[in-house]
């Protein structure tokens, strides 16, 4: 060995024992405990919560970097009702100092005894942990003006420096990491939401992590009490490997709420410093949510008819994407009885894109509802004098306006789905075979196809919907083949008015999104086709019959109907106005021709009723025309309250002689028989409407 070598590891050996010296010096005789109230001041006046340490500090620089304290206390500003913001009974930390310089890291220790958080929301609605989110504003606004300071142009050495590989640039790669023990016992987090009256307390809690290293899955065990509830969760989490952030990292954890909710995700994280990929499997085992809310002392939020739904919930998925999109699949939700399957995409979350598929065994919404939701129903209140729906008061007006539904979200959304329903119960009635796929983009929205079958019968619809103003505009095209409507107005609106199998073409418009908009902009036009069926609740032969011999309308027997052949309704809508004028019933004995107006808005009846007794027995397919006693009869008043009274201006002028009859009788001095008889029934109808 050569003097020289010789001389510089002496020299070497030198240094380093003075280094290892001088830190031992500094540790023995400095004073840390002499700098505890400076610590304490600089703490207070940068942040603005007082500090405390009452415990002893220990420092410590070789071999180990140690730090220890007790009794720490961070109090609230002033203003609140709870002194400490946050106090640690003990905490204790020991880092291994020459390791890092062959960038491994061994911990012997980091244990915190008793940590307490007591987070509080002033009754003016302040957190007390908001201000220490202003202390590092300053830190954000220099940041920001040096992010727009004009940056200064690389020299001509710079130029042709070559540039650092990814893991220089990102710093220190670890070799290893060991942790010996790590935990955290009895902490505590209690809320207290002031302006709310809400408290809420986590305590016993303890968090506890073993094989730390990077080559290992880290176990870990969390535990605590939810306002004396259990709350657990356990499982692993890695390897991490050597550079954390770059690599895949597995996860398997459990969570146990309550001693009722039980969450199992198994999968993996992985470039979570760039794309942040993960693929995961969720399992959340049926659970009864009121008893969560039970649990915990709150009033279960949904209220329903049944009290009995939502006891069973449960859900299963795939999950997998990054920070551009999310696919979930083969998703399984359990909701009391029923089972739905879903499948989604979704990307772009800014606007979003969302692609679904939902499919669904049965389920009866009746029990969902809110409690009287049914019998809540009411019709507009109309003016007794106008028949024009009630003036809103102004109050009324403005807290509706303020209630509007914005639709700017819906304007972004691009939207594909289909749905598929086997069996669903509402408001009373069934329907089965629900198929429907709707798309949308850029506040467009196509119903492309939608079908049912419900009550023997078929229903297939198309339509659009407009929501690129406040003001949604929707068209809608719908098709009604062989269903029965007796039974599917019975179960659907508990009414007994007409039965027979219906056939209909309908093609509406309509803007708003209340019912009372929806009726004043309703325009379309549309044919309905009732077969072998009836009028329930009106015997239109026996009014006919008892009109001659003295008007009359006392419908005779418990449920009076009329039994029809066909009853065929033309309609048109203008702005809510239904009109029909050529509707026709074809019964047995009797024809009658329905012309006039409905107003949706007003609910008033504008209609004028022709009942022919006719004598043949033929109803449907009766194309020829039938002579006979025609009485019409004007219908009034509103839905609710129809009003009936004969049209004494039509039954006297059907009866009496045209002007070619008229010239006739003159000639001949003889009146026909027909029109003896006619003017007959017009002196009894008189007789009989006015006693005379």
């Amino acid at each position: 060995m050569s003097k020289s070598l010789k001389y510089f590891m002496i020299a070497a050996a030198s240094l380093g024992i003075l280094a290892v010296v001088a830190v031992a010096v500094i540790t023995t005789l400095v004073d840390v405990e002499s700098y505890k109230p400076k610590i304490e001041q600089l703490v207070t006046e940068k942040t603005g919560y007082p500090l405390t340490l009452g415990g002893k500090i220990s420092l410590s620089l070789f071999p180990w970097v140690g730090l220890s304290f007790a009794d720490l206390k961070l109090n609230n500003p002033k203003g609140f009702d709870s002194k400490t913001f946050v106090s640690i009974d003990g905490f204790q930390a020991r880092l291994k100092l020459l390791p890092l310089l062959s960038r491994k890291v061994e911990i012997s220790k980091f244990v915190m005894t008793r940590p307490e958080i007591f987070l509080e929301k002033s009754p003016k609605g302040v957190w007390n942990w908001q201000k220490l989110t202003e202390v590092s504003q300053p830190a954000k606004a220099q940041t920001k003006a040096l992010k727009k300071a004009p940056a200064k142009a690389p020299t001509d050495d710079s130029k042709n420096q070559p540039s650092p590989s990814g893991k220089e640039q990102g710093g220190f790669a670890l070799q290893s990491l060991v942790v010996g023990e790590f935990s955290i016992t009895d902490g505590r987090i209690q809320l207290n939401d002031l302006q709310n009256k809400v408290k809420r307390e986590v305590s016993d809690f303890s968090l506890q992590l073993e094989d730390v290293s990077l080559d290992k899955p880290i176990k870990l065990k969390m535990a605590g009490l939810l306002d004396g509830k259990a709350l657990n969760l356990k499982g692993s989490v890695g390897p991490v490997g050597p550079d954390p952030g770059v690599g895949r990292v597995n996860v398997d954890l459990v969570v146990q709420i309550l001693d009722t909710l039980n969450i199992k995700t198994n999968g993996y994280l992985t470039d979570l410093k760039g794309q942040k990929k993960f693929q995961l499997s969720v399992n959340i085992e049926s659970f009864n949510p009121r008893e969560i809310y039970t649990g915990l002392g709150l009033d279960f939020p949904v209220k329903t008819t049944d009290p009995k739904v939502l006891e069973t919930v449960g859900f299963k998925a795939d999950i997998a994407g990054d920070v551009s999109h999310v696919v979930l699949s083969d998703a399984n939700v359990l909701l009391d009885d029923s089972l739905i399957k879903l499948t989604a995409t979704a990307k772009d979350f800014a606007k979003p894109d969302l692609i679904f598929n939902v499919e669904l065994d049965s389920i009866d919404l009746d029990r969902y509802l809110p409690p009287g939701s049914a019998e809540n129903k009411e019709a507009p209140q109309v003016t007794a004098a106008t028949g024009a729906p009630a003036t809103t008061p102004a109050g009324t007006k403005q807290k509706a306006q303020k209630a509007a539904i914005d639709y700017g979200p819906l304007r972004k959304l691009v939207l594909v789905g289909t749905m598929k329903l086997d069996k669903v119960k509402v408001h009373g009635g069934t329907v089965t075979n629900v198929a429907m796929k709707i798309t949308g983009r850029n506040g467009l929205f196509a119903l492309e196809s939608f079908g049912m079958d419900l009550y023997e019968g078929k229903i297939a619809a198309t339509g659009k919907v407009n929501v690129q103003k406040n003001r949604p505009v929707t068209a809608l095209n719908l098709t009604v083949k062989d269903v029965q409507a007796g039974p599917l107005l019975k179960d659907f609106a508990g009414k007994e008015v007409i039965e027979g199998l219906l056939k209909a073409d309908v093609a509406l418009t309509l803007q708003g999104d209340n019912a009372d908009l929806i009726k004043q902009s309703l325009n379309g036009k549309g044919d309905l086709v009732f077969q072998d069926g009836a009028l329930i609740g009106l015997d239109l032969a026996q009014m006919a019959r008892t009109i001659t011999s003295g008007f009359s309308l006392e419908q005779q027997g418990e449920k009076p109907k009329t039994d029809f052949a066909e009853l065929h309704a033309p309609f048109t809508i203008s702005n809510g106005l239904v009109n029909t004028s050529g509707t026709t019933l074809q019964s047995p004995f009797i024809r009658v021709a329905i012309t006039g107006d409905a107003n949706l808005v007003s609910e008033a009846l504008d209609m004028k009723v022709k009942p022919t007794l006719v004598g043949t027995i033929k109803g449907q397919g009766d194309a020829e025309k039938r002579e006979g006693l025609t009485i019409p009869v004007k219908v009034g008043g509103t839905f609710k309250k129809p009003q009936f009274s004969p049209d004494l201006g039509s039954i006297v002028k059907d009866r009496m002689p045209n002007e070619q009859e008229l010239s006739e009788i003159i000639k001949t001095g003889k009146v026909p028989e027909k029109r003896k008889e006619e003017v007959e029934q017009v002196k009894g109808l008189l007789k009989g409407l006015f006693g005379k």
